[in-house]
């Protein structure tokens, strides 16, 4: 059977061990969501990034308040004061570009199974392999990572058509042989994967210039093959994998 690895995107508690089965959408693990709030201090105080450092009135690691001063620059006449604008920790700096990241916990997220299956190993307190009845196809492409329903929009060697995507569709992953721009947007505005052999643009740059300025999209670029294969499996559970490239298809209710 297949195997999904499961990541905590931050640091958490796991809630389950190896050789436990699960349903969808029980719970796995709960974490803390980031924010992360950049500050070019090269531009703030006006110094070459290498010279930062000197200014720091805080350490990496160690946590600063809203309105807390982080760096001075001392001057003949006066000095240039940089605050921070959150409560969180200061997290990396950015040698070569003079940028200084602040991480600012969020709420309590769940981790949830995105499958039926049941739980195959669980270490390093942050990942969970969980192994599943079902089926794998490999992508050439993908992007993100997401789960839902797959939905056919199209069939083979046809564009999708954008009267075919509405508001029922909103949060699945929609299958379509040929994807144009316009029609792309509008499935990644309704918070829809998409899955196709032909798509209009590169998803580098799809990716680097979201359509929608927030996070990356999730496209998946598949083979003439692959795609008669997945159209059997039209309203069954989905999940992509960027990392490894796959699509992971439940094929038990």
């Amino acid at each position: 059977m297949p195997k999904i690895s499961l990541s905590l995107p931050h640091p958490g508690k796991i809630v389950v061990e190896a050789g436990v089965a699960v349903k969808r959408d029980d719970t796995l693990a709960y974490y803390e969501e980031r924010e992360i709030h950049q500050l070019n201090l090269t531009h703030a105080l006006q110094l070459h990034p290498a010279k930062i450092y000197q200014t720091l009135v805080k350490r990496l690691g160690e946590r600063v308040e809203a309105e807390e001063i982080i760096a001075v620059k001392k001057q003949v006449f006066r000095k240039k004061i940089v605050r921070s604008p959150v409560s969180g920790t200061l997290a990396s700096y950015d040698e070569t570009r003079g940028i200084l990241v602040i991480e600012k916990k969020g709420n309590t997220k769940e981790l949830l199974s995105p499958v039926k299956g049941q739980i195959a190993e669980v270490f390093d307190d942050k990942t969970i392999i969980l192994e599943f009845p079902g089926v794998v196809f490999e992508a050439k492409e993908c992007l993100s990572n997401i789960w839902g329903e797959i939905k056919v929009v199209g069939s083979l060697d046809l564009n999708v058509d954008i009267y075919q995507i509405n508001a029922s569709l909103s949060g699945k992953i929609l299958l379509g042989f040929g994807w144009t721009a316009a029609c792309l947007k509008k499935a990644l505005a309704l918070d829809c994967a998409v899955i196709g052999v032909e798509i209009e643009g590169r998803l580098d740059t799809l990716a680097k210039n979201n359509y929608l300025a927030s996070e990356i999209p999730s496209v998946m670029i598949i083979d003439r093959n692959t795609f008669s294969e997945i159209l059997k499996y039209n309203g069954r559970q989905a999940v992509f994998v960027s990392k490894e490239r796959k699509l992971f298809i439940e094929t038990t209710s």
